[in-house]
């Protein structure tokens, strides 16, 4: 990883776009992931009871436990940061300048790519971060590029737009 050759302070930021802690959450983060346009209240009412049916998410504390892992596999701090809900993006951001990291590898979570998911991610950081951010391949990418070498059908070989590269 060419990130961590160069020594120094480095570190690992890994982004998700978030999901509420609890149900009375939901309202607040709809907001935050509607830019702060409000679903009609039967829409938010729906959303709960979803929510409640699978006891909430477990994103944050499957995150954290990732983070954890990483951290003590690397031996170099790994940070966790949210789009949508806490913690923010750009508090991680904070505590990665106040730690004084220099350089950073964001690892994009989500499953799927899109100017919606990994695109807003990335132009989050590089807009809010001072340290310098290089950007993994997500999951999406390796599995593109896995069917790939595999013979599968990609959205390329059909005449699609080929999955963009980092």
């Amino acid at each position: 990883m060419e990130i961590a050759k160069g020594g120094g302070q480095w570190g690992v930021l890994l982004l998700a776009h978030g999901a509420p802690d609890r149900l009375e959450d939901i309202p607040a983060f709809l907001l935050n992931v509607r830019g702060g346009r409000k679903l009609p209240d039967a829409a938010v009412n729906e959303i709960v009871r979803r929510y409640s049916l699978i006891r909430g998410s477990p994103l944050l504390r499957l995150t954290i436990l990732q983070a954890e892992a990483l951290a003590k596999f690397l031996g170099r701090p790994v940070y966790v940061g949210m789009r949508n809900w806490k913690p923010f993006i750009c508090k991680a951001l904070r505590q990665i300048e106040a730690d004084g990291i220099k350089r950073v590898v964001a690892l994009c979570l989500a499953p799927q790519t899109s100017c919606t998911s990994a695109g807003l991610l990335e132009a989050f950081i590089r807009r809010g971060s001072a340290a310098r951010a290089r950007f993994a391949g997500g999951v999406h990418r390796e599995l593109a590029r896995s069917s790939l070498a595999c013979g599968g059908i990609s959205r390329e070989s059909r005449g699609g737009a080929s999955p963009r590269a980092s």
